[in-house]
């Protein structure tokens, strides 16, 4: 089964140090992938904005499932007016292996529970992995307005029955 073995579970101050050895563990490719072209290798850097409180983000964290589990992927949004911009990451090795599905959809539900009707986010255009993960979870892709690096990725929420 897809995602089988995980735990997903919102940030906390104690994980700092988890998030920062799965950062640093990230592939140079998924870091471009997911910075945009800003590869750094000082993964404290990275991860200290996740840590400053912000009442207008949440993050979630997908664990191995084991008794020292490991983050193997992150998914985050910034609710704002209109669709909430989110982005999300998953470790090389848990690729395609259903962590982003679950990811997203308990980011989603997160969400939701704020109010959030949609999702939008940035995608580099030659992501071609998280462009398809997009399309086939019913995002619409299409052409970024600013620039022809990127393509904006949008999904609107189904209405609760």
């Amino acid at each position: 089964m897809h995602g089988a073995g995980l735990r997903v579970s919102d940030l906390k101050p104690q994980d700092r140090p988890a998030v920062e050895a799965w950062v640093a563990g990230l592939s140079e490719q998924t870091r471009y992938f997911r910075l945009h072209g800003a590869v750094s290798s000082d993964a404290s850097a990275l991860v200290a904005p996740l840590f400053v409180p912000n009442p207008q983000r949440l993050v979630v964290l997908a664990w191995e499932d084991q008794p020292n589990g490991v983050v193997v992927g992150g998914a985050q949004c910034v609710l704002t007016p209109g669709p909430a911009e989110f982005a999300m990451v998953v470790t090389d090795a848990w690729q395609r292996r259903g962590v982003g599905t679950r990811l997203l959809d308990v980011l989603m539900a997160r969400a939701r529970l704020h109010g959030v009707r949609a999702f939008r986010g940035a995608v580099l255009a030659s992501n071609h992995g998280m462009r398809t993960f997009c399309a086939r979870r019913g995002f619409a892709v299409e052409p970024s307005p600013r620039d022809h690096a990127t393509v904006t990725v949008q999904k609107e929420f189904p209405s609760a029955a």
